[in-house]
């Protein structure tokens, strides 16, 4: 099943992060609305995390459903092949520019802990290097537990799903609310303990798993035979429902408080189904024309590429531009054009290249060979 229309709000999470490391001093983002950008642009990594489990479920539940089984070998191969070739380029990347153009010294610690993708287990290494490099060790964890996790919940009915869907939400807000306010406040003060809470794979599992339900949902609510104008209007009213959720919610600061905890999951929710259920509707047509959904293509470029551009943009300021809206647009324009020639050079062939070596391939019987 393909939802064109759903590549391309990748594009506008990853440009609202850029905007959250990237412009924090600069107008209009000093000022509301601009500035809640600014406080919240890092709940955007959370909409990944749920569209992630909805995306996945959705294309892998055909060939689950086709077989019986998932071929884990071949998804993991995947996975690895799309994230790790780009995020080990922008990770050799930062480390050349914090050593050579800052002169800080590399810990080997944080080198083996980032090229592994495990630095989200240790809160001191967190964010250590390539930042948002975190999201993506958090992600390995989704990827290992996804074969086991889609073929659990195949076997349960609507009902249970829904349940199950009540409770992940509730249990993860649940435990953000006791790690945050069940310390002292020294405690929560200190930076590991901020990691601890905020980078932890465990944290962000239950907003995945329910990303992974609402995939499925979705997935057999579409296998009925329910007429298009039926599923527009459901789709608007989601739509509305969201975006009305999302101006409420952004009002309160004891809210978004918990909104790295999932809180802000069934928003995120309504915004992908409301688009997903939609069929040749103004919006669906709009997000799926060519150039915006290259935009959601290369998202992951200028996600994982935007620490090492704007460290070195930040202290190479060529145009002598300061601190300044015209140095974060021309910082925003050069880190664009070197994600779109990653994406071309090292992305897309990287990607190509370890599929093919490393993934199963069928094999043939006789009855299918060419007499």
């Amino acid at each position: 099943m393909q939802l064109p229309q759903l590549t391309f709000t990748r594009f506008v999470a990853a440009l609202i992060v850029l905007v959250f490391h990237g412009a924090r001093g600069s107008y209009p983002f000093t000022v509301y609305p601009g500035r809640y950008l600014i406080e919240y642009g890092s709940v955007a990594v959370v909409y990944f995390f749920i569209l992630s489990g909805f995306i996945l479920t959705i294309t892998y539940q055909a060939a689950l459903e086709r077989a019986g089984t998932i071929n884990k070998r071949n998804f993991w191969v995947a996975r690895l092949a799309r994230i790790y070739p780009l995020y080990a380029f922008a990770l050799l990347m930062t480390i050349l520019v914090q050593a050579v153009v800052y002169g800080i010294p590399i810990n080997p610690f944080e080198v083996l802990a980032s090229g592994t993708l495990m630095q989200s287990w240790f809160p001191a290494l967190a964010t250590t290097l390539n930042g948002p490099g975190w999201s993506l060790s958090v992600e390995t964890l989704f990827y290992a537990l996804f074969p086991f996790l889609l073929l659990w919940l195949t076997a349960r009915s609507r009902r249970t799903l829904l349940g199950w869907l009540l409770m992940v939400w509730v249990g993860g807000v649940g435990l953000f609310y006791g790690l945050i306010n069940g310390v002292d406040a020294g405690t929560a003060a200190t930076e590991t303990y901020h990691n601890l809470i905020n980078y932890s794979p465990w944290v962000h599992l239950p907003t995945f798993i329910n990303g992974c339900i609402c995939g499925l949902i979705f997935w057999r609510y579409m296998k009925q035979p329910v007429p298009a104008t039926t599923r527009n209007r459901l789709g608007w009213v989601m739509l509305f429902a969201g975006t009305a959720g999302m101006i409420a919610a952004v009002q309160s600061q004891q809210l978004m408080t918990y909104a790295q905890g999932g809180i802000l999951s069934p928003i995120f929710a309504l915004f992908i189904l409301g688009l997903a259920v939609q069929t040749n509707t103004v919006l669906t047509r709009l997000f799926s024309w060519q150039p915006l959904v290259y935009l959601g293509e290369i998202s992951y470029g200028l996600y994982i590429l935007q620490m090492p551009v704007v460290q070195l943009l930040k202290k190479v300021d060529l145009l002598a531009l300061g601190n300044s809206i015209w140095r974060d647009l021309f910082t925003f324009a050069a880190l664009f054009i070197i994600t779109v020639i990653c994406y071309h050079i090292i992305e897309r062939p990287a990607q190509a290249f370890i599929r093919r070596q490393w993934s199963v391939r069928p094999i043939r019987s006789r009855s299918q060979n060419p007499v």
